[in-house]
């Protein structure tokens, strides 16, 4: 190979090289721009795109949709008691876990120890999910040699309650579970008016 073809050849490889490594850093960006640091969930910015979505595909299909709004129920004193670093792999835990039992769906951490999670489903599987998602949360969390037990109580709005915005379909959601915490805690309510369901808890 003549000096100017592997010349050539060279500066092929490192633009090569310059465009993956434009490409990962793309990506890394466009991860965080809808993802959370902390717990890998969804973020705040991510919802808000797929609520818009679903609320617009109900509006041309009639597809309905459910978000479910999780409150950590004792999570303050466990931060408080345990430290911010235990608390920060409580969150990680309890990520882990929503997306578990919530596979197929939009899971989003708000932030703090608040959680989303996005339902393009049934009613029935909405309701169904709550159940599964207080009983998860309820089950106590191991972490250097401590033992962190906190509840979840879950407000879920439906699109079609109500004519809806994003902004309205999270306050319907917010007022049912802050429903919840005055009533006991650690379940699920629907916010109203809602689709007839028989709740289960």
């Amino acid at each position: 190979m003549g000096l100017v073809a592997a010349r050539q050849a060279a500066a092929l490889r490192e633009n090569g090289r310059l465009l993956a490594q434009n490409r990962r850093l793309t990506e890394r960006l466009q991860h965080q721009a809808w993802h959370d640091e902390l717990t890998g969930l969804a973020n705040r910015a991510y919802l808000a795109r797929r609520a818009d979505e679903a609320i617009e595909r109900y509006t041309t299909t009639g597809a309905d949709t459910a978000l479910l709004l999780l409150d950590l129920d004792g999570f303050k004193a466990v931060n408080d008691g345990l430290g911010h670093e235990v608390g920060d792999r409580l969150l990680c835990e309890i990520a882990a876990r929503l997306t578990r039992e919530a596979a197929g769906d939009t899971v989003c951490r708000l932030g703090g120890d608040e959680f989303v999670v996005l339902t393009e489903r049934t009613a029935a599987h909405a309701a169904a999910l709550a159940d599964r998602l207080v009983r998860t949360v309820a089950t106590p969390v191991a972490i250097d040699g401590h033992r962190a037990a906190v509840g979840a109580s879950i407000g879920i709005a439906f699109v079609s309650d109500a004519p809806t915005s994003r902004a309205d379909l999270l306050r319907r959601a917010d007022a049912a579970m802050y429903a919840v915490k005055t009533t006991g805690k650690s379940n699920w309510r629907l916010s109203a008016p809602a689709p007839v369901l028989q709740q289960t808890r």
